[in-house]
């Protein structure tokens, strides 16, 4: 069942707590679509409007203690939007994250440049290593950030090879995508150059950012780390791609990441890994096209 779709007694429940947090009688909650991990809510309360993230699983608190961590580093930059981040309480069972909520309109071409041009201003921000002070979770899955010099190491080890144990363990996968993957690896230095350590986003699809009603960009939903600022870009192709006036306008600000076919497949084999992990279905056959494509270069 979507986590949405709860009956009237589970809707109750969720207001009555979020009401003893804010201190105040809640007007309206409203189920809002897009939460495959937890459910999402617009709350009316006073003459306020917040957006309540709630999630009942054993990891929930941890999760959203990294989203936050997350929200609040990116909006340290001050380079692209971010939710502000009202409250964060486990009560009753529940993992509970409220945040500022964005009033959303349908992106013109002066939001995506203005997208582009804000998230090149977050890749320039960049750090000493990559990865990051803490773990997070892409989705609902680990995501180990163990801060290391050497990128590759970093991007197989820690993105790669994780998940695909996971796969391998469940099923999904065989031994075959890891022999493939462990051949990349062995050519990597020659077929990519090496990146600077970038402060990313982590998971950029669509789902993940806001055009609010004034056409400025906001990111939600962070997996961050220092890392190759081209894996933003990858992600950001995976499922339909953004408008071609992001890629342009990005490209004019930020020409330095590597865009190239090449890694675009690459980073695209972490976020499909992901979906094999998560979801299984037919991202597995996806990892096999992109496996054949990727070994035509070595």
């Amino acid at each position: 069942m979507h986590p949405n779709n709860i009956n009237t007694t589970a809707m109750e429940r969720v207001k009555s707590v979020i009401g003893k947090i804010l201190g105040q009688p809640i007007r309206e909650i409203t189920p809002l679509s897009g939460g495959d991990i937890s459910s999402v809510y617009k709350v009316h309360y006073a003459d306020s409007y917040i957006v309540v993230k709630v999630n009942k699983t054993p990891d929930g608190a941890a999760m959203f203690k990294a989203e936050m961590e997350g929200l609040q580093a990116i909006g340290r930059t001050n380079t692209i939007a971010v939710p502000e981040v009202i409250f964060l309480e486990l009560s009753e069972g529940m993992a509970l994250l409220g945040m500022q909520y964005i009033p959303e309109a349908s992106p013109t071409d002066a939001f995506w440049q203005a997208f582009a041009r804000d998230l090149g201003a977050l890749h320039d921000y960049t750090g000493q290593e990559f990865g990051w002070h803490g773990d997070n979770f892409i989705g609902s899955l680990p995501q180990i950030n163990t801060p290391v010099d050497d990128w590759w190491e970093f991007y197989f080890e820690n993105r790669i090879n994780i998940q695909l144990r996971m796969a391998i363990d469940s099923g999904r996968l065989g031994e075959k995508h890891r022999k493939t993957i462990e051949k990349i690896k062995r050519e990597i230095h020659s077929l990519m150059p090496y990146p600077v350590p970038s402060l990313i986003h982590g998971d950029l699809w669509s789902g993940n950012f806001i055009c609010d009603t004034h056409q400025k960009p906001w990111l939600i939903d962070p997996a961050i780390c220092y890392g190759d600022a081209a894996m933003d870009i990858a992600m950001s192709r995976l499922f339909g791609g953004f408008s071609p006036q992001f890629y342009q306008t990005y490209a004019d600000v930020r020409p330095a990441t590597n865009t190239s076919d090449y890694a675009t497949g690459l980073y695209q084999l972490y976020y499909l890994l992901v979906h094999v992990n998560l979801f299984g279905g037919g991202y597995g056959r996806s990892v096999d096209v992109l496996l054949k494509h990727l070994s035509k270069h070595l």
